[in-house]
């Protein structure tokens, strides 16, 4: 049973005001005996009932510092705004040599973007003068593909002589010898329908590669120089979009053309082949994070200096009094408030710094402190009881990031330049992401409440099938949970343990999808830290059952070119591991082909004046099984189909009133 929420504002003023006046004569020992309302002792009565009255009107509402306390002891607080990232490249032809950029350079859109939207470099990075970049997959020239915005699959075929991904950068200008040494990243945007976060997502996860990758560099001379250590693979074995960094190698100092190959090992473990959207050499990570310091003197570059005498003009008005303020000039804004790092100068000359918090409220009267509020830009101070006051102070020093919010959420493709010198012409390769509003005190509320009951332990059934199936840093599963059953003694019931089955949700293209070793290892990681300490979990892919339909058409006098092929992939989508079922959300787990269910769907897709004469369903993986065109093909209870075989054939329809 739900309780009743409580309500403690229930007395209102003349509630108040009679029980007063009832207790007055007992309160004076019988003293007090004229009580209308010219009594000035009535009046005084009417008046504290109005301040009480007052008082218990609030004691039903939370103050923001209130909850600000209570966020604090379950060890939270409102999440700050969300910093949008993004990777950056030159476009190709536009560089006339290797420029490199310090982390923190400002980088603004081209003419027409919005002023709001600036972005810095998250790291040191050097841009390369590529005049034009090669692809090449497994051999084949896919350049023009790419270029075209037609992403191409990667390890989708048994690996060859060549290497799965060739990349061959010719330069506008040779490799000048002084960056030999320096690091350069290569960036690998996948089409994935956004299935992993990538790499400089705030949400983003490392998990196992479901493939041991190797990157070699070109030697100059037509060889190779394998890279087997010293490099960092930001997509995770081509799980995710990431950025593939290395150092240049002194082999090409002085070379006005760089290969790069990137190969696979010898099995193909991905569930579906990942798909090259995007490549870039020479690029770099860039966040709505603008870097920006008020030094304690005038350095000569006239808007530091404006806005340094904003500020030092506040500080000249500051009397010692509480509920100081500071407001941030217009070109102070928006600021991540996490990034605020403030120093003033007392009257004898010494800095002292001072911490932005969320609430005073449990601060001593001696703590430099201040809160900042982002919606007006305003730093406010302590009242010498919660928070020191500020005054008097004559210098300041202020360092911040100005930017963050969903603004900072474009899409890819927007074109970009260098503020203080640099490239002029750089391109956004994927949508910038992770960008968000400051958190309201009701979000915060909302998100904790709901935290309360997001499962963190493996207990139930159900609960190791929702670990497993939100793993991070993976692409989604689905898993199905077998208590009592251990892969050693699979005809004993074990009672200390659980197997968890779990098949990759993906696209028609992957018929019979197959958990890669670097998920499975994922999804034990997770289970293994949330089991009970006195159960023993286990994680095993799905066993997928290749099912061979053939069926019989009637009324169609002949067979149309496409209609066979329509059909098999209408099977093929509705026996899918991860697409199937009635439901769309995939096939049950253990359940039966039927061959009615199965005429039922084709018939809904088969011409007018045609019908399903018969369907016959056999496994293919249990060769003494006979075909079946009746009752029910049974599949083990964690077990899922998968259309391996497909066969139409026409039957005259029989003419009517003959005898079958």
């Amino acid at each position: 049973m739900t309780l009743a929420p409580l309500s403690l504002d229930t007395l209102s003023w003349e509630d108040l005001r009679q029980l007063g006046q009832q207790q007055a004569p007992v309160a004076s020992g019988g003293r007090w005996t004229h009580h209308s309302p010219v009594d000035p002792g009535i009046t005084l009565l009417e008046l504290f009932a109005f301040l009480l009255d007052q008082q218990v009107f609030v004691m039903d509402q939370l103050s923001d510092d209130l909850q600000l306390a209570i966020l604090a002891l379950l060890g939270e607080a409102p999440r700050g705004p969300g910093v949008a990232r993004t990777v950056v490249a030159p476009r190709e032809g536009s560089l006339a040599a290797a420029e490199l950029c310090p982390a923190g350079a400002v980088l603004v859109p081209q003419a027409g973007g919005s002023a709001d939207l600036s972005f810095s470099l998250a790291r040191d990075t050097l841009f390369l003068p590529v005049d034009r970049l090669t692809i090449a997959i497994q051999g084949e020239d896919r350049t023009i593909d790419l270029q075209q915005a037609r992403s191409q699959p990667l390890f989708a075929t048994p690996p060859g002589p060549d290497a799965d991904l060739a990349i061959t950068a010719r330069l506008a200008a040779p490799l000048d010898p002084a960056l030999i040494g320096q690091e350069v990243a290569l960036a690998v945007i996948l089409d994935d329908g956004g299935a992993v976060p990538p790499e400089w997502h705030p949400d983003a996860s490392d998990a196992p590669p479901p493939v041991a990758m190797t990157l070699r560099l070109g030697d100059g001379a037509g060889g190779w120089l394998l890279q087997s250590t010293g490099w960092h693979d930001g997509t995770g074995g081509m799980r995710r979009s990431g950025l593939i960094r290395f150092t240049l190698p002194p082999a090409w100092a002085g070379l006005g053309e760089l290969r790069l190959a990137l190969s696979g090992g010898p099995e193909r473990l991905h569930a579906e082949p990942p798909r090259l959207a995007a490549l870039a050499l020479g690029a770099g990570l860039a966040r709505h994070a603008v870097p920006l310091r008020i030094e304690a003197a005038n350095t000569g570059d006239p808007q530091h200096d404006a806005l340094r005498a904003a500020l030092l003009g506040q500080l000249a008005g500051w009397l010692p009094l509480s509920g100081l303020t500071m407001a941030l000039p217009a070109g102070l804004a928006p600021v991540l408030p996490s990034s605020l790092a403030l120093a003033l100068q007392d009257r004898a000359g010494d800095w002292q710094d001072w911490q932005r918090q969320d609430s005073l409220v449990a601060a001593d009267g001696e703590r430099r402190v201040f809160t900042f509020d982002r919606s007006l830009s305003v730093l406010r101070f302590g009242d010498g009881y919660a928070g020191r006051v500020p005054a008097p102070a004559q210098n300041l020093r202020l360092a911040l990031e100005l930017g963050g919010g969903a603004i900072g959420n474009h899409p890819a493709g927007l074109a970009w330049r260098a503020r203080d010198g640099g490239p002029a012409d750089l391109v956004s390769l994927a949508s910038a992401v992770g960008g968000e509003e400051a958190e309201s005190m009701a979000g915060a509320r909302q998100r904790l409440a709901s935290a309360l009951v997001a499962v963190t332990r493996a207990v139930t059934a159900e609960d190791h099938a929702v670990l497993a199936e939100t793993a991070p840093g993976i692409a989604r599963h689905r898993a199905a949970v077998a208590p009592g059953f251990d892969p050693a003694f699979p005809c004993a019931w074990s009672s200390d343990s659980i197997t968890v089955f779990v098949v990759p949700v993906t696209g028609e293209d992957a018929p019979a999808p197959v958990a890669d070793p670097g998920a499975l290892q994922q999804i034990r990681t997770v289970l293994g830290a949330a089991r009970l300490i006195t159960t023993r979990v286990f994680v095993e892919p799905v066993v997928l059952r290749p099912a061979a339909i053939e069926i019989e058409l009637e009324g169609l006098p002949a067979l149309a070119p496409t209609l066979a092929a329509e059909l098999r992939a209408v099977l093929g989508r509705y026996l899918h591991p991860a697409l199937g079922g009635a439901e769309g959300t995939g096939w049950p787990f253990g359940h039966p082909l039927r061959a009615s269910e199965l005429m039922r769907v084709i018939e809904q897709n088969l011409p007018g004046g045609a019908q399903v004469g018969a369907v016959s369903i056999r496994l293919l993986d249990d060769p003494g099984s006979a075909a079946s065109s009746c009752g029910d093909t049974a599949i083990g209870t964690y077990e899922l189909p998968w259309l391996a075989s497909f066969d139409v054939a026409l039957r005259a329809l029989a003419p009517l009133g003959a005898v079958l």
